[in-house]
Parts: C-alpha cells; sequence; structure tokens
C-alpha cells in the first residue's frame, strides 16, 4: 500500500507511522480471527488491488495511537496475576468447502489474558458515538472476541469472561450530559456474550468458506453469492424514512420508517406549520469515505448510478419515496 502525505507532515512521523504498520505480523495462517468477521467483497477487493491502495498518514494516525495505548498496557502485565499479553496462538479448523473438506489456519492475538480471572481483554481506541448507535458495540468484536477463546481454550488456557477495554476517542463532556446513550466516561470496560465452543467452530468454518470462495473465484462472479457485495450492516447504512423536520434546521426532530409516512405527516401536522416532512435516503457511510476500495467496487457503481437517476426523478416528479428506495 502506498503511504501519502497530502498534510505535508514532518518525515520522521511518516516513517514512524510506516514502521508501526510493518511490526504487525500475522503469522503463517489463512485467516486471522479479525479478518474473519471482514466483508468477502472488500477481502477480495483489496488482494486484487493491493498495489494500486493508498492511505494517507493523516487516517493512519488514531491507528498507531491504537498501538501505543495497547504498549503501554502490556508493560503493566504482571506474572503474579497469570497474566500474557500481546501473545498470538495459531489452531486449524476443518470443515466443508463446496463438495469436498478443507483445513483452514486461523491465527488471533489477545491484548491481554488474565490467567487468574480467565479474562481475554481486547483494546479499542473508537468514537464515543459507536455506543450510541450499538450499545453493545460492533457485532465484530464479540465475534472477533470468541475466536480467541476457542485458540486459547484448544492451548489449554480456560476462558470464563470477554471484555473490550475502550478508549474514546475525542470524547465530549457536554455530549455526555446531553444523551443518555453517550458514554459517561473517557475509558469503559464492555462484556461480551460467550458462546459455545460449537457455535464459535461453525462461524469459523462459515466465514473461512465464505472467504475462500470470494478469494478464489473468478474475477466475474465478484458481485453474486460467491463473493457477495456488502449487507447493509457492513455498509454502515443510515436508515432510510420520513423525516420530521423544522423548517431552516438541519437536524430532523424525528425519523420514520419508510412505511410510516402517515405517522410523520400527523407528527408534521401536530408541531405546526413550521415542520414539514422531508424524505430520508439511506447513506453508505462506509462506501462514502471509510472503504479503500470502494473505487473498484461494482456495488457501489451501481448505487451511484441509483443516486443519478433518483435525482433526476426528484427534478421531474418530486421526492422519490423512500418505500421503493428501500426496495433497491
Amino acid at each position: 500500500m502506498k503511504i501519502t502525505n497530502k498534510l505535508g507532515l514532518p518525515e520522521a512521523l511518516i516513517d514512524g507511522l510506516i514502521a508501526i504498520r510493518r511490526d504487525y505480523q500475522r503469522g503463517e495462517c489463512d485467516f486471522t480471527a479479525t479478518q474473519l468477521s471482514r466483508p468477502p467483497m472488500i477481502v477480495r477487493l483489496e488482494r486484487d488491488h493491493s498495489q494500486e491502495l493508498e492511505e494517507d498518514a493523516e487516517d493512519m494516525m488514531w491507528s498507531a495511537f491504537g498501538s501505543a495505548f495497547h504498549l503501554i498496557a502490556a508493560r503493566g502485565v504482571s506474572p503474579e496475576r497469570h497474566e500474557l499479553a500481546e501473545i498470538r496462538l495459531f489452531s486449524a479448523f476443518e470443515g466443508k468447502f463446496g463438495r469436498k473438506k478443507r483445513r483452514w489456519v486461523v491465527s488471533g492475538q489477545a491484548d491481554l489474558y488474565e490467567g487468574r480471572t480467565r479474562t481475554i481483554y481486547d483494546y479499542k481506541t473508537v468514537s464515543p458515538w459507536v455506543m450510541v448507535f450499538n450499545t453493545h458495540g460492533q457485532p465484530e468484536w464479540e465475534h472477533q472476541l470468541n475466536v480467541l477463546a476457542e485458540l486459547f481454550v484448544r492451548e489449554k488456557k480456560p476462558v470464563q469472561k470477554l471484555a473490550d477495554v475502550l478508549l474514546f476517542r475525542g470524547w465530549s463532556q457536554t455530549d455526555s450530559q446531553r444523551n443518555a446513550a453517550y458514554p459517561g466516561s473517557k475509558v469503559m470496560v464492555l462484556d461480551q456474550r460467550m458462546w459455545p465452543s460449537e457455535q464459535v467452530n461453525s462461524f469459523v468454518v462459515g466465514r473461512c468458506a465464505l472467504l475462500s470462495g470470494a478469494l478464489e473465484c473468478d474475477e466475474s462472479k465478484i458481485g453474486t453469492k460467491v463473493c457477495p457485495p456488502c449487507t447493509r450492516e457492513e455498509q454502515w447504512c443510515r436508515t432510510e424514512g420520513w423525516a420530521v423536520q423544522k423548517i431552516g434546521r438541519q437536524r430532523a426532530k424525528r425519523v420514520f420508517k419508510p412505511n410510516q409516512l402517515e405517522a410523520a405527516n400527523k407528527l408534521a401536522s401536530d408541531l405546526g406549520s413550521l415542520f414539514m416532512v422531508l424524505p430520508r435516503f439511506g447513506r453508505r457511510t462506509r462506501c462514502e469515505g471509510n472503504c479503500t476500495v470502494s473505487r473498484w467496487c461494482p456495488d457501489w457503481k451501481r448505487y451511484l448510478e441509483m443516486l443519478k437517476v433518483a435525482e433526476g426523478e426528484k427534478d421531474e416528479e418530486g421526492p422519490p419515496n423512500p418505500m421503493d428506495w428501500e426496495n433497491k
């Protein structure tokens, strides 16, 4: 991947960011615990266009800060508490791949294993708004920790608890007072649900088969069920619907689902003549600015073409109905 420096940052800082990136070693494996939860379309396109990928140093900052957070925590590891830090484990999983059996080696690195309490901790540096939109955190956090737990159990290291330690970048005291769902502190420990071993093994084999299919299929199959487009959750979609909004304001009073136009109209009427109902179309926030391969993604190109059509319909016939948009 090519590293750019659009802000003209000092070369020493750029070299430091690159060094941190190079320090990462996944070992000899087919997939990592983190990679298993990644969308197959992204995994395939990143491999196909690895020589063309670019990332700016500015976008690497928080990742590097997260690495520093890990390093600080690792220095406090105590033998008396039977703790292990930054330990990477490997294990083989077998399952069906098409009509044949296949064996995949999966690796995972635990930020901290506390032997005394039999707990695996994973450190993450994230936006506090992640918790506002999902009180249990991102689904992949639970997936990743459960895969790690299975790797530890196979190494005869029992696990009874899983948790993420979240450090919130840009945490705001004001937002925490205004929004009950906003984290109340700069750091929090988020417990994750443990799965039965059978569920973990089924998940790992299923994801290995899905990713292998996406990586090995013919290019013409990209975008089909063999290498499927990202799901709405993986695209970080914002829900479509009808927004009840005060004239001149950017923020909606309330957003209704696509099939709740009547309720939206009623609320706008109850609130008074300064309120109106506007269509709100779902945005793919990951595709818009958080995906390094969107420019090669056939599904994203189709979506952009659909946007142009919707804009034309709006000019000719008024705003299109989000009910129709949702079905696309």
